[in-house]
C-alpha cells in the first residue's frame, strides 16, 4: 500500500477504556502526528471505543487467571463497533488498523486471546502491537547492548512483556526492585492520589515517578520504557538528566497512521 494515497486510506480503531484517558492520549497524538493537506477531510476515519466497565483489569486477570479474558472481550467490542460504523453505502476501508494503548494488555495471555478472537469476528482488522513498535523506534537510536529501563505496573513487570521485548532485540532490561515496583505501581492505581484516580496528575504522583526515573538512571539506563500508558501523564517523553524517556503510546499512534494508509511525522532522534 503507498502511503498517503487518499484513495487507499483506511481507517483506525482505537481499543481504549485501558485506561479511558490513555485511549484520549492516542486519539490526540494520531491527530497531532497524521500529515494532512491542512483539512478536515484529509484526516483519517477513527473509532475511539472505550467501554470501561466492560474490560477486566488486565493486571487482576493475569494475576488470578479467572474470568472472562480481557483479550477476547477487547476483540468482540472491537468487531462490533467495526461493524456498527460502516453504513450499507460504503466500502470496505482498505485496511482497517486497530490499537490497544495498555501495557499489560500485551502480555502473551491477553494479546493472543485478542488476535486469535479479532481473527474469528472481523479478518479485515490489523492488529499493530504497540510494543514491537516502540521497540523497532529504540533500534533508530541505540545500538545493541545499550540498557533500557522499564517504568511498570506490578502486572506489567511480572508478565514480563517489556523485559522480553527489550531482550530480544539485543538491549539489556534494567528493572524497578519490588519497593519501588510497588510505588510506581501505586502511583498509578491509588484511589486518591494515583494517576486514575486523578486528572491531572497530583504532585504525589508526579514526585514518586520522578524519583523512580532516577533510580533507573542511577543503575545505567540509557533509555526509559514509560511502561504504562498512564505514566506520560506525569512524566513527559522526551530527555530527561540527558536520558531519553520513551512513550510507547507514540509509537503505537505513528505505527497506525501508516498501517491506515497515511503519513506520520517522523520519530526524531535528534529530539531526545
Amino acid at each position: 500500500m503507498q502511503e498517503g494515497s487518499a484513495n487507499k486510506r483506511g481507517a483506525i480503531i482505537i481499543g481504549g477504556g485501558v485506561g479511558p484517558m490513555a485511549g484520549v492520549k492516542l486519539h490526540e497524538k494520531i491527530i497531532t502526528f497524521t500529515i494532512t493537506d491542512g483539512s478536515d477531510q484529509d484526516h483519517l476515519d477513527l473509532i475511539h471505543l472505550s467501554r470501561s466497565r466492560l474490560i477486566p483489569d488486565r493486571t487482576r486477570f493475569l494475576h488470578d487467571l479467572q474470568g472472562p479474558n480481557p483479550g477476547t472481550v477487547m476483540a468482540e467490542l472491537v468487531a462490533s463497533a467495526v461493524t456498527a460504523f460502516q453504513r450499507p453505502e460504503d466500502q470496505m476501508p482498505v485496511s482497517l488498523a486497530a490499537g490497544v494503548p495498555c501495557n499489560t494488555f500485551h502480555a502473551p495471555l491477553v494479546w493472543n486471546a485478542f488476535t486469535k478472537q479479532l481473527e474469528q469476528l472481523h479478518a479485515a482488522v490489523k492488529p499493530v502491537h504497540m510494543l514491537d513498535q516502540t521497540v523497532e523506534e529504540l533500534r533508530q537510536r541505540f545500538a545493541p547492548g545499550a540498557h533500557v529501563g522499564i517504568l511498570s505496573t506490578i502486572g506489567t513487570k511480572e508478565s514480563g512483556v517489556w523485559r522480553n521485548a527489550i531482550q530480544e532485540a539485543g538491549f539489556i532490561p534494567l528493572e524497578t526492585d519490588q519497593m519501588w515496583t510497588e510505588k510506581v505501581h501505586g502511583a498509578i492505581y491509588d484511589h486518591s492520589w494515583g494517576l486514575k484516580a486523578k486528572s491531572p496528575a497530583s504532585g504525589k504522583a508526579k514526585a514518586m515517578l520522578q524519583e523512580a526515573t532516577e533510580y533507573l538512571i542511577n543503575k545505567g539506563a540509557d533509555a526509559i520504557i514509560l511502561g504504562c500508558t498512564e505514566i506520560p501523564l506525569a512524566l513527559r517523553e522526551g530527555p530527561f538528566r540527558n536520558v531519553m524517556l520513551v512513550d510507547p503510546v507514540s509509537s503505537l499512534a505513528r505505527a497506525l497512521i501508516r498501517t491506515a494508509g497515511a503519513k506520520s511525522s517522523p520519530f526524531l532522534k535528534a529530539s531526545y
